[in-house]
């Protein structure tokens, strides 16, 4: 598979000296250049990452939560959270999260429900 210098630069035990190899003008670049390229490859994957996170998290936060989802039946809420959540119903994933209190487990509990599209337990 075909890869780029910079591609190839986020792996953790690819040099310079290994990249200048096969592309021997890379040799020619300044130091303070070559370093930051190699800082920037290296934190890609991760920024990557992170932006994927994003993405799911805004996309999670709009997801509606249906009107027969019962706060008070799920396992894994404490009592104190089943009857906030129960109290206010948020409409949301956004407005769940707004309560004081709600953890992110709980989001990731009513997610996981919402997505099923049922109550019953995963199997």
């Amino acid at each position: 598979q075909r890869r780029t210098a910079f591609e190839l630069m986020s792996y953790p035990n690819m040099t310079v000296d290994d990249l200048a190899k096969v592309w021997p003008e890379i040799a020619e670049l300044p130091i303070q250049v070559l370093e930051q390229v190699t800082i920037d490859a290296q934190y890609a994957v991760y920024l990557d990452r992170q932006q994927a996170d994003i993405v799911a998290m805004r996309r999670d936060e709009a997801r509606d939560i249906p009107e027969w989802l019962d706060y008070l039946s799920l396992p894994g809420l404490s009592a104190e959270m089943k009857q906030r959540l129960s109290t206010r119903r948020p409409a949301t994933i956004a407005q769940a999260q707004a309560i004081e209190g709600v953890t992110p487990a709980a989001i990731t509990l009513i997610l996981s429900v919402v997505r099923r599209g049922s109550m019953r337990k995963a199997g």
